[in-house]
């Protein structure tokens, strides 16, 4: 499964911030499932399992494909829309606050 995140900020007006933003994800090699041994439908007193007793996993009836995933290098929370506009975000796995005319902490 793969996500991503892009969004564009401007400011408009003053305390006015518009923000246009797009979230994607894609699902690349992920597991399968057969159902081999796909038992016919029976009256219970015929069946040999008992409900809610898992069948399969042995019989080699779930394939792992493989999998990715990503993590988000640049993933943005926006707070107030004001003159003190503060933006929190993970870069490289720090933490980081920026407020506006301020320097990076």
């Amino acid at each position: 499964m793969q996500q991503w995140h892009f969004d564009i900020q401007h400011d408009v007006f003053r305390n006015t911030v518009a923000t246009i933003a797009y979230v994607g994800s894609k699902g690349t090699h992920l597991g399968r499932k057969y159902e081999l041994n796909q038992l016919h439908p029976l009256p219970l007193s015929q069946n040999p399992y008992a409900p809610g007793e898992p069948i399969g996993g042995a019989d080699g009836s779930h394939d792992d494909c493989g999998g990715s995933m990503t993590t988000p290098s640049g993933v943005s929370i926006t707070g107030q829309a004001a003159v003190n506009l503060s933006v929190a975000y993970f870069e490289n796995t720090k933490f980081r606050v920026h407020i506006a005319g301020k320097p990076m902490a």
